[in-house]
């Protein structure tokens, strides 16, 4: 081992790194002056910059007055309980749950005759949007999972939902 190279337990014959030249590991000063040269490096700088142009604005687009209501929930006034209650609270607004979607989706992919089915009779608690919802996802139905619906079966869909409202 040569003087100019000293080896010691962490370089095991690969070029110094730095801050491990010798037996003892950086110090915290070290670290954070590491931390500090790789933040302001051009190519993190850069990196950086481009993922919040292409990143920082959501994807999913809010209508004004539901975001108005959801920054209100946001108010330090306003408790955990309540925001939760507002927001889960759908029968209010004239949906029907989550959960009741995602069943009736369930229980429809078989096909239109699956509407005789009792339990479809709560295609009524349904809003306008979420009926819309249900027909588009059976008519999207990936052929692994089930026949996707004909526009006309989604029409058989709504016709019964107005006649159970």
């Amino acid at each position: 081992m040569s003087a100019a190279s000293p080896r010691n337990k962490y370089s095991c014959g690969e070029p110094e790194h730095v801050g491990l030249v010798d037996d003892v590991p950086p110090t915290a000063a070290d670290w954070a002056d590491m931390a500090r040269a790789a933040w302001a490096a051009p190519g993190w700088q850069a990196a950086a910059a481009e993922y919040y142009n292409n990143n920082h604005q959501s994807a999913a687009k809010i209508e004004p007055e539901r975001l108005h209501r959801l920054r209100r929930l946001m108010d330090n006034d306003v408790s955990l309980e309540r925001a939760w209650l507002e927001l889960n609270n759908q029968r209010r607004r004239g949906e029907a749950a989550a959960a009741t979607v995602e069943a009736l989706v369930y229980s429809l992919r078989p096909g239109v005759d699956a509407l005789a089915e009792p339990d479809t009779a709560r295609l009524a608690e349904l809003s306008d949007d979420q009926l819309l919802q249900v027909g588009e996802r059976l008519r999207r139905l990936k052929p692994e999972i089930a026949r996707a619906w004909s526009g006309d079966e989604v029409a058989v869909l709504m016709q019964l939902r107005e006649r159970l409202k």
